[in-house]
């Protein structure tokens, strides 16, 4: 969706009148930001609904994430923006759902949603798949982050590991998408103190017990993605790093 209608008397609204008298004009900036982020990542399948990584949905937002929560679920109170935010594994979700979104959205998009003629069906297979480039980075990041945890751990304890050739080569051979690398790195920081085991074996272990609950079509083409966005084809320190890894 590249609009949606904005009523000039919008302030006037009595849910976003009552919020901006609650939150300032903060209510009336998480309302509307909200409904730009849905929009940007506008799902052709559930008009009006979708699901983000609560880092992600967050990092959108100039303000504190305690804020941002207060706002939100007095907007879900209202039925205006109902929202969920819970835990998926070890990541934070936040579900969101704006009846009224479909009925706010440009021409191009109702017509889609409407079948109307002129549009294909290949035009609504691609407009509706969303780019989660932003979400794929995200995790990248959190990746980096546990891996440098790893790191200290490694060095610490005096084990022969190497986090960054071991999740590597994972993302390079095993078709590992980014939401299940992360779970497979906090897995291993949590099962570190009482490993039995090298951690090799272990984060092999868990990478093949989590990724039974990964959607395969979409995990095959995540994993694509990130594999991409992790080792750049051109990274030769990276490649030769990654030979003889866990051997």
């Amino acid at each position: 969706m590249k609009w949606f209608k904005h009523i000039v008397d919008s302030g006037d609204d009595p849910d976003i009148d009552a919020a901006v008298i609650l939150f300032g004009p903060n209510g009336y900036y998480v309302f509307f930001r909200t409904l730009e982020i849905m929009s940007r990542e506008f799902d052709y399948k559930n008009p009006g609904q979708n699901t983000f990584f609560w880092g992600f949905f967050r990092k959108k937002f100039r303000i504190s994430a305690r804020k941002l929560r207060e706002n939100l679920e007095f907007f879900n109170k209202k039925g205006r923006i109902l929202s969920q935010i819970y835990k998926d594994g070890n990541v934070d979700m936040i579900d969101l759902n704006c009846p009224k979104l479909r009925t706010l959205s440009d021409e191009h998009t109702r017509k889609v949603l409407g079948k109307l003629s002129g549009v294909s069906q290949e035009l609504v297979r691609n407009e509706s798949h969303t780019d989660n480039r932003e979400q794929i980075t995200e995790l990248k990041e959190q990746l980096r982050g546990h891996v440098k945890t790893l790191e200290k751990m490694s060095q610490n304890d005096k084990i022969d590991f190497r986090p960054m050739a071991f999740f590597s080569d994972l993302i390079k051979n095993n078709s590992c998408p980014p939401l299940l690398a992360v779970e497979v790195a906090e897995g291993l920081i949590k099962s570190w103190s009482t490993m039995r085991t090298n951690p090799y074996a272990l984060g092999k272990g868990i990478f093949t017990t989590r990724k039974q609950n990964h959607n395969e079509k979409t995990s095959i083409a995540e994993a694509l993605k990130f594999k991409k966005l992790w080792i750049p084809e051109n990274d030769q320190n990276l490649k030769q790093l990654l030979k003889g890894v866990g051997k």
